[in-house]
């Protein structure tokens, strides 16, 4: 997938920060969608557009306010007897690009009839009956509800399937543009191979719901009712957390572009408990694990083996080979032979059904300890 390229440049300014460009580019480079919020002027079709030209990539805008619904599903027809939906022309033409993008635009002016096949747009990228690639990346635009015409807040189940960037123009931005000096963005060095990092994380997300089962699903009802328009903890928003921290691993985001990408899926209260968990759990990289499980360094607290236990599974899950299979075992029984017997019969547990994928191997003999366990699911 291609990487996204700086949005703006400048002829004298140096690069600067602004977080909400760089949450946009990693919602770009992971293909997820994002609903930019700013009030009206702020630059989010133009910056939208503007990416798209970049990066040379097909581009397609639609108003769902001034849509019906049939010009999202298509129109009726009978083909050898069998009636389906005719796919739009637009829908087509994205389809077949490498790489995409869906403009959204006024996502708040939207009445109710369009909104409902906007949920399937935005979460399974599907216009009518008609699918798109994961090279289709989808963007929505909107003001605040008090500054939209005739705006409404987003239904929760459309608003939770995004994630949230609040968009807005640092002072001076416009002043400096009007006479050629748009300010220039710091472009992040994003690693086309973002996906090897999802099971770190998966593991982090995992160990911090154990700790607050309360985050795990907790859309605002009552007197915060009106919050869940926004970001709020789901499984699927916790989800979108762990491939957006995938897709900026190791990369020069701003804390509080990082920040955003998290509060802008889970909202502000989750999202920031979890930066201050995330920031002390200090997990080692599983895929540094499996490289020398004699020698990896093994987690002194519970909640750090859990997660760490988790992430080597994934990570051998994600990638199965013989050697990762035995390497994952070889660490597990260290874990085994350290006293921590549940945890590492987990692990065990989670890779033992990929025994026939890596074939007639031994496992390690530092697997003695958890012998009975072994016995258990057919390892011995």
């Amino acid at each position: 997938m291609a990487k996204t390229k700086p949005t703006t440049t400048a002829r004298k300014t140096a690069g600067v920060t602004q977080p909400h460009y760089e949450a946009l580019q990693v919602n770009l480079h992971v293909s997820n969608p994002v609903n930019l919020i700013g009030e009206p002027g702020t630059g989010k079709t133009t910056v939208t557009n503007l990416i798209a030209q970049t990066n040379e990539w097909h581009i397609h805008t639609i108003l769902p306010s001034i849509m019906e619904p049939q010009d999202i599903m298509g129109f009726p027809a009978v083909d050898g007897g069998v009636t389906t939906y005719a796919p739009l022309h637009w829908a087509v033409e994205l389809a077949a690009q490498e790489n995409a993008l869906l403009f959204i635009d006024e996502l708040s002016t939207a009445g109710p009839a369009m909104m409902k096949p906007c949920l399937r747009i935005i979460h399974e990228r599907v216009v009518g009956e008609k699918k798109l690639g994961k090279g289709v990346r989808i963007v929505t635009a909107m003001n605040p509800v008090d500054s939209a015409v005739g705006g409404m807040d987003l239904p929760p189940a459309l608003a939770n399937r995004m994630c949230h960037v609040p968009w807005t123009q640092p002072g001076g931005t416009v002043a400096s543009g009007l006479i050629g000096q748009w300010p220039a963005t710091n472009p992040l060095n994003l690693d086309p191979e973002w996906e090897a990092h999802v099971p770190r994380y998966a593991a982090i997300v995992s160990a911090f719901l154990n700790r607050r089962p309360e985050f795990e699903n907790s859309m605002p009802t009552g007197a915060q009712a009106n919050k869940a328009s926004g970001p709020w903890p789901s499984g699927r928003s916790w989800e979108m957390v762990v491939n957006l921290l995938a897709g900026c691993h190791g990369t020069n985001i701003s804390a509080e572009g990082r920040l955003m990408l998290i509060s802008g899926c889970v909202g502000e209260d989750a999202g920031l408990e979890f930066a201050g968990f995330e920031e002390n759990v200090d997990l080692p990289d599983p895929e540094d694990i499996l490289a020398d499980p004699k020698k990896a360094e093994l987690p002194e607290r519970s909640d750090q083996t859990l997660a760490v236990v988790t992430a080597v599974s994934a990570a051998v899950t994600r990638e199965v080979t013989p050697d990762r299979w035995v390497a994952a075992l070889t660490y597990f029984g260290r874990l085994g032979e350290a006293g921590q017997l549940d945890v590492a019969a987990l692990g065990v547990r989670n890779i033992a059904g990929f025994q026939s994928e890596v074939g007639d191997v031994e496992p390690p003999s530092n697997l003695e300890v958890l012998m009975p366990i072994l016995k258990e699911i057919g390892l011995l």
